[in-house]
């Protein structure tokens, strides 16, 4: 990763998202519950040495994306974007924020979402609202398309007076997830599996809150 600037970010965030760290309980020791979302849960297998995170989204991700109230083809990035930057931020072994952004010629030709340690997501989308509601309507789900080619930032900004890093990606007419395999193909050269999902699902967010349609991831 080089040297960068920072991009600017806008959007709602939300303080819940949680890291979890060790799972093995304590001899003589319960399993703490875990709570259904919004927590990010690293894991490594013993045999064949795989280290990963497992990234869940609730409250965090509908905040965002319900308050915006875009597009579904429009939601679906951004989502795919929250959790993408969820999972890599809270991997920071510093403190700060961790920002992943898009630059292209799409109907959607402007994303943003970052995470802010130790665990607040934000995110913004800018979008060409007839061509958003066309693909809508159609039922395309090809993200790709949506984003068309550009470019995707991911910018380190350390708390304090550390420098600032940015790796830079290009996109060209494909979905975030495969931009992301790319990144860890070219710049840490390590084999890397991301498997993203983002949703609406009709049922309640808590004991006392009415069921209605959330986004999850």
């Amino acid at each position: 990763m080089g040297r960068g600037r920072e991009p600017s970010a806008c959007a709602e965030s939300h303080p819940g998202l949680v890291p979890r760290g060790q799972l093995m309980p304590a001899a003589g020791r319960t399993t703490p519950a875990l709570p259904a979302d919004d927590l990010v849960l690293p894991f490594r297998t013993v045999k064949s040495d795989v280290i990963g995170r497992v990234v869940r989204l609730g409250t965090a991700i509908d905040t965002v994306l319900s308050g915006h109230n875009y597009p579904e083809p429009v939601s679906y990035a951004l989502g795919e974007a929250l959790v993408l930057t969820a999972m890599l931020g809270s991997a920071l072994k510093t403190q700060g924020k961790f920002i992943l952004q898009t630059k292209t010629d799409g109907a959607l030709d402007f994303l943003v979402a970052d995470y802010v340690s130790p665990g607040n997501v934000r995110g913004y989308a800018n979008y060409d609202k007839k061509d958003a509601e066309l693909a809508k309507a159609q039922g395309r789900g090809d993200q790709g398309a949506l984003l068309g080619s550009g470019h995707v930032a991911m910018t380190i900004d350390p708390t304090g007076d550390k420098n600032t890093y940015q790796g830079i990606v290009a996109i060209e007419r494909e979905p975030l997830v495969q931009v992301a395999h790319t990144y860890f193909r070219q710049s840490e050269q390590l084999p890397t599996f991301i498997r993203l999902a983002v949703a609406r699902h009709y049922g309640s967010a808590g004991p006392r809150l009415a069921p209605a349609w959330r986004w999850r991831a």
